[in-house]
Formats: structure tokens, C-alpha cells, sequence
């Protein structure tokens, strides 16, 4: 389910769906037709009890599929591990869990990108060896009756951040927090995402930020009303579900690290969705069987 169409390329031929919109057009040519597209995502910003159910239930069914991968993770194992584990722990969840929106298993195809892989935004090889002393960062999304979570972890293989991945961890994590705390009817995600870039130039890594700090989830992964920039200033109201996802991709250190979560927005604030452990300490413990 596409938010919009792409761009019309003037010089291809039609395609068989604008050759049916001419057919209907000139068929019934007293109807005038119109794409409703704008109107249908707009109904979709605010979710209801379902879909807010089915949302929350996405993210706490992935939580423990993220904590077997990161358990399991160790120098020495490849990346296909990563997309193993998920791959399987999702194909055993009951139908509704499993399969989504007709066959599509997953929300998205896992990211596993291990040391300079991490820094790589959309890396989908996920065919390397993990060495000693790399960061993983897995990105990931399930459907649960078609809605869809959308959760990232970096962690150390070894089960122990270096002094220079342990700051560049605790800047990520105080920007989401920091983007957290902005989260509430009336605010945007424009407000989030200043927030995240405020930390990051208050320590001096803002050139190595990407992106956008967020987008909406729903029935895609990134949902509507997630069309940035030009819907970043619509305000917040209770039933929004959106990520936050500040990132920091540093190549010539070999690293990127990012941190994503789910967020609903509330009727006094927001709550944070279920997510593996976000702490440095926590973090660490999980990849080390603690």
C-alpha cells in the first residue's frame, strides 16, 4: 500500500492502471473522478483502540525476537545469523503475527550491519563477519493484523562498548530522550527532531546525524502523514504512533548507531512502546547472558 504515486515519467507508456482510469473517464464522463489519497492518510495520523492494539502488540511480540539476536551475536558469527533468528522466531508467531498483509512476513527485511556495516543507513547484505570490538545494528520491523512495529538496536558483539562507542551511545540515547520529552498533543514531529539535533550539536556530532529523527507506523512501516518534510508541523493528538530514531553514522570510525523506538501519543504526553533494553549497562548485561 503505496502513500502516493511516484512521479509520472511523461515519456513512458501508461500503465494499465491509468489506462483504466482513461476507460473510466471517458465511459462515464459525467462522473469526475478524484484522488482521495490525501484524505484517506489523513484518517489514518490517528489510530483507534484497534490499530493501537495491534501496534502495541507488534512491538512487544518483537522485543524478545530483538534480545535472542542480540544474545546471539558474537564475534565470530556473520550477520546471516541476525537475519536467521528473525527470519524463524518470526515464520513460529501465530497467523495474525506471522503473515501480516497477504504474504509479506515482515513490516520490512531486517538490517544487520556489523562494524562499518552499521554506518551504512540501508544496508541489506547482511552476509559479513562480525569481529571483535564491532557494534551490530539491527533495524526491523513486524505486522501484527497488518500494522506494523519498527524497532533498532546497537549493541557491542563482544558485550562491552568501547570508551568512544559508549559516548557516541549515551549522546544517541540523550538526543531520543530528549525528543521523548517533547512528545505530547499539540507538539510535531518537527519539535522531536529539533530537539535530537540540539543535543547532537551541543556535542559536536551534528555533521554526522542522518536523516530524519522519526516517522509515523501504521499499515506501512513508514506510515501516512509521514511524507517529511511537509508533514513534520502537523500537531500531535492522542492515538498518533510514531518512532523516534536519532542516528549518528560515522564511517571513517567505523561505526553508526541508532536507536528506535516506538512512541504513543497520549492524552497528557506519550508512552514509550515495548523495546529491547535502551540503557548502556542494560544493553550490555543482555549481550552478555546476565
Amino acid at each position: 500500500m503505496a502513500e502516493y504515486p511516484p512521479h509520472p515519467e511523461l515519456d513512458a507508456p501508461l500503465t494499465d492502471h491509468l489506462e483504466l482510469i482513461q476507460r473510466l473517464r471517458q465511459r462515464f464522463y459525467w462522473v469526475t473522478l478524484k484522488n482521495i489519497a490525501s484524505t484517506i492518510h489523513q484518517m489514518r495520523f490517528v489510530k483507534d483502540d484497534y490499530e493501537i492494539a495491534s501496534l502495541r502488540e507488534a512491538f512487544a511480540v518483537q522485543t524478545p525476537i530483538f534480545e535472542k539476536i542480540m544474545q546471539a551475536l558474537k564475534p565470530g558469527t556473520n550477520e546471516r545469523l541476525g537475519q536467521a533468528i528473525f527470519d524463524y522466531e518470526v515464520r513460529i508467531r501465530p497467523d495474525h503475527v506471522a503473515h501480516g498483509m497477504g504474504d509479506d512476513h515482515y513490516a520490512a527485511s531486517i538490517i544487520v550491519g556489523a562494524g562499518r556495516n552499521s554506518a551504512i543507513p540501508h544496508y541489506m547484505n547482511n552476509n559479513q563477519g562480525i569481529q571483535d570490538g564491532d557494534l551490530v545494528l539491527i533495524d526491523a520491523g513486524i505486522a501484527v493484523n497488518g500494522y506494523r512495529s519498527d524497532i533498532t538496536r546497537t549493541f557491542p558483539a563482544n558485550g562491552r562498548f568501547t570508551p568512544r562507542q559508549r559516548e557516541l551511545y549515551a549522546i544517541v540515547l540523550e538526543a531520543q530522550q530528549s525528543a521523548l520529552a517533547t512528545m505530547k498533543p499539540g507538539s510535531t514531529m518537527l519539535a522531536a527532531h529539533q530537539a535530537v539535533y540540539e543535543v547532537f550539536k551541543q556535542y559536536d556530532v551534528a555533521r554526522y546525524s542522518y536523516g530524519n529523527c522519526g516517522h509515523p507506523v501504521g499499515l506501512n512501516i513508514h506510515d501516512a502523514n509521514g511524507r517529511y518534510p511537509d508533514d513534520r508541523e502537523q500537531p500531535f493528538e492522542p492515538g498518533v504512533v510514531v518512532v523516534i530514531e536519532p542516528f549518528l553514522t560515522i564511517p571513517d570510525e567505523g561505526m553508526g548507531i541508532r536507536i528506535e523506538d516506538g512512541v504513543l501519543i497520549t492524552e497528557t504526553g506519550c508512552e514509550l512502546l515495548s523495546g529491547p533494553p535502551r540503557e548502556i549497562d542494560a544493553v550490555e548485561a543482555l549481550c552478555q547472558g546476565r
